[in-house]
């Protein structure tokens, strides 16, 4: 049996690839490749992310906080529901299949800074018996990379310190250490092939550049079709709004992003380019990557360099603004849009304003 695991990493399309093989889960299986219904999150029918969690938590590893609030994860913790890979093994087992895809981008955390020992992810490879292993991820130029993931961040509810002041924060990470993350999984026994591909030039056809890099069987080329973004960016143009708007209400609110899609659909506002990234910040991003590129075109088998555009990262459109400049420019908007329809009540601020009526400050 072959295994391929399609590790990530974010924002590169993870969220649409699962939903194509969850959707077409039967007509696969039919072909002999087994996308497991096991390992997944409760109520969600895509990734895999649950296996993944408890394997870190079994190694003393933190989860997200949003897994960590689940009773699925409560019950494991606490000794009262058996582990998912337990159960996904049973499948693969019952299913007998030629290829076995697990997806979750939850696997790029494995190769962290302080991410678990080899042995651990090893005995994923183990325990499904897999003849070989496929590791398959995706990446984003790490500039473009670390706007979309503060912008999800935001999206989720977050208000972090803003990107291009905080950036030092990820450099150890996995949202810039790429070829560590990559590296861990490539030097695992049994990995016979690591596919590294690069997102921006799969974009257009990502779902079909996916199966044919997993080497999935076809089940048509009509399956291949896109389906809604389930994973919507909120616009650019409004994320240092949104993150304001988190800090003073604790929370993000399910309908922000599509209060503020709808601001941003004005072509008066949607047209102008917004970063997060300034000059500087930039610059040191490019510094710290250029080791990192060349060791990921040494995994890939690229030549010099795995980001052929990488030098193009201390670019910034002429046109673009900062995210602070477009708050100052737009928050107003926003803030009359979200007062009444998103704010929750709040209590007084000692200076007449309640939390929820204060107007936004254009400070840090």
């Amino acid at each position: 049996m072959k295994l391929t695991l399609h590790i990530g990493h974010y924002k590169t399309g993870s969220t649409a690839v699962q939903e194509h093989f969850a959707r077409n889960r039967g007509a696969y299986r039919r072909r002999g490749l087994l996308y497991p219904k096991t390992g997944k999150v409760v109520r969600s029918r895509r990734c895999h992310s649950a296996v993944a969690f408890q394997e870190l938590h079994a190694a003393g590893r933190k989860v997200a906080r949003w897994y960590a609030a689940t009773d699925e994860f409560r019950d494991f913790a606490a000794g009262n529901r058996p582990p998912l890979l337990a159960a996904m093994r049973s499948e693969i087992e019952a299913k007998r299949p030629d290829q076995v895809l697990i997806s979750t981008e939850e696997f790029i955390r494995f190769g962290g800074r302080r991410g678990i020992p080899q042995r651990a992810a090893a005995r994923l490879f183990e325990g499904f018996g897999a003849e070989s292993v496929h590791i398959v991820c995706y990446l984003r130029r790490p500039d473009s990379y670390l706007e979309a993931w503060y912008n999800q961040l935001i999206k989720a509810g977050r208000s972090p310190k803003r990107l291009a002041k905080n950036l030092e924060r990820f450099m150890p990470t996995v949202h810039v250490q790429f070829a560590q993350a990559v590296e861990y999984w490539a030097g695992l026994p049994g990995v016979t092939r690591v596919s590294l591909r690069r997102y921006e030039k799969a974009a257009d056809d990502l779902i079909g550049d996916v199966v044919d890099t997993v080497g999935a069987p076809d089940v048509g080329e009509g399956k291949r079709e896109p389906q809604a973004d389930p994973n919507p960016r909120l616009p650019d143009q409004f994320v240092e709004f949104a993150r304001r708007f988190n800090k003073r209400h604790g929370a993000g609110n399910d309908n922000l992003t599509a209060t503020l899609s709808g601001l941003a659909s004005d072509p008066a506002i949607g047209s102008v380019p917004v970063y997060s990234l300034d000059r500087a910040a930039r610059e040191r991003l490019l510094d710290v990557f250029r080791p990192i590129d060349r060791r990921l075109a040494d995994l890939a088998g690229t030549g010099s360099a795995f980001f052929d555009d990488l030098d193009e990262i201390v670019e910034i459109d002429p046109v673009a603004i900062s995210d602070v400049e477009a708050f100052r420019r737009w928050g107003g908007i926003a803030e009359a849009a979200t007062r009444d329809k998103l704010a929750p009540p709040q209590q007084p601020t000692g200076s007449g304003e309640t939390a929820a009526s204060a107007p936004l400050r254009t400070g840090n």
